[in-house]
């Protein structure tokens, strides 16, 4: 009689998956194609589009998956009940099954906000989050998963990338401008980058705390910081781990441990990396800096240059995770 009841609770609560594809993939079979179907119940928006599964019916999924030993095959681990519940009946062919199940598009929310572009940051720079939404619409934002072992091999899930721009708390921006002014009060300098003038050097965990603090009250969701402080010396530092001259190379990037990262735009960009050239060379002009842009036409002309950062820090984010809080320079 419990069996019956569950096999019942599985069948209403699959009832709202719906799923359109448009392409077709090769078929996979066995255990890939159930880890297939498990992803598209972990990921609300897999499979192709529009799927929509209760609540309830992921938690059951994902107290499931965590349960099953890695490596083992999760087909044989279902119960009869769930068997039979996830061999109900949802109107498909067996081909439109198999097309639906060998493309699983899942849509990564990635919020971005804006630290001190409503006017009252550096330069008074004003930039309207509708704005920066629009530039990053036009993008091809989908990406390819390769797994890497034991050999490169296309995955069958694809990224699609979902952006959500919005202003941060109105606090935030004198916050992190005070953390900064601060640290440039009473933290040392350096000429080893920039030999022609001295650089404040401000530990990136002074600003990092407070983006922590305003991330920890998110929904969650990817969120990469744009930030444009009013500090008090524009241009005349930059982040490094402690502070101090003798530590690792200065930077203006942060990715946390968490699921954000933030990018200065008023901090001092130094170049370093291979000395000879290649890939790992950062510049001057790499990243955008508002000192590099004329005053008249400055909104217009870094806003596609804001979206350049966003787009190449998703598609780095997706292809290697954070296990530990690091500044990084791959943008």
């Amino acid at each position: 009689m419990q069996q019956q009841h569950e096999q019942t609770s599985l069948k209403r609560q699959l009832e709202p998956l719906h799923v359109r594809s448009r392409h077709r993939w090769p078929a996979i079979t066995g255990a890939r194609l159930v880890a297939a179907l498990l992803v598209c119940l972990l990921l609300p928006s897999a499979l192709g589009a529009h799927v929509q599964v209760s609540r309830s019916m992921r938690e059951q999924m994902r107290r499931f998956v965590s349960k099953v030993p890695l490596g083992i095959d999760y087909l044989g681990q279902l119960t009869d009940s769930q068997r039979t519940a996830w061999s109900h009946d949802i109107g498909y062919t067996i081909n439109q099954t198999l097309q639906a199940l060998t493309e699983v598009k899942v849509e990564i929310i990635v919020n971005v906000k804006l630290v001190g572009f409503g006017g009252d940051g550096n330069e008074a720079l004003h930039i309207a989050d509708h704005d920066l939404q629009l530039y990053l619409r036009t993008l091809h934002n989908q990406l390819d998963t390769v797994a890497l072992h034991p050999s490169p091999e296309h995955m069958l899930i694809k990224p699609e990338f979902i952006f959500r721009v919005m202003p941060a708390y109105y606090e935030l921006a004198p916050r992190v401008a005070a953390a900064i002014n601060q640290a440039i009060n009473t933290g040392q300098t350096t000429n080893a980058f920039t030999p022609d003038y001295q650089l404040h050097l401000v530990p990136y965990h002074e600003v990092d705390k407070i983006i922590d603090e305003d991330f920890s009250h998110s929904d969650g969701s990817y969120t990469i910081y744009l930030l444009n402080p009013p500090a008090h010396a524009p241009y005349a530092y930059t982040y490094n781990e402690q502070g101090n001259a003798t530590d690792s190379c200065p930077g203006s990037l942060y990715v946390s441990s968490k699921r954000y990262a933030w990018f200065d735009i008023s901090a001092n960009l130094t170049f370093y990396g291979p000395g000879p050239g290649g890939k790992g060379q950062v510049f001057a002009h790499s990243t955008p800096i508002l000192q590099h842009y004329k005053q008249d036409s400055m909104a217009q002309a870094v806003l596609p240059d804001l979206v350049a950062l966003v787009w190449s820090a998703c598609q780095v984010g997706d292809r290697a995770s954070s296990k530990t809080s690091r500044p990084s320079n791959n943008l």
